[in-house]
């Protein structure tokens, strides 16, 4: 059985992927300029914040999780994406 880090470890891509088209709310671009938004900066401090002790572990049903939940859906506001579900939320 795969320990909890490693099971919850993809959920760290999740804002690395929003942290890419956060361009997109500002209208089109060019693939040059997307590019040059997506930082070792940037993710680095994605990974810091979801790893910090604040949260937890990720693990599901902790304060934790509802936590990255939040900061997912705070990044995925910040990008400019909207909402996909029929009910308005993002997950």
């Amino acid at each position: 059985m795969p320990s909890l880090r490693h099971r919850t470890s993809p959920i760290l891509f999740i804002p690395i992927l929003a942290a890419t088209f956060a361009g997109c709310s500002r209208g089109p671009s060019p693939p040059a300029a997307a590019l040059a938004s997506f930082t070792g900066d940037r993710i680095l401090e994605h990974i810091r914040v979801l790893s910090s002790d604040e949260f937890e572990g990720r693990g599901p049903g902790s304060k934790g999780e509802q936590l990255t939940i939040k900061y997912l859906e705070d990044q995925y506001r910040a990008a400019g994406l909207e909402p996909g579900n029929p009910d308005g939320t993002y997950l």
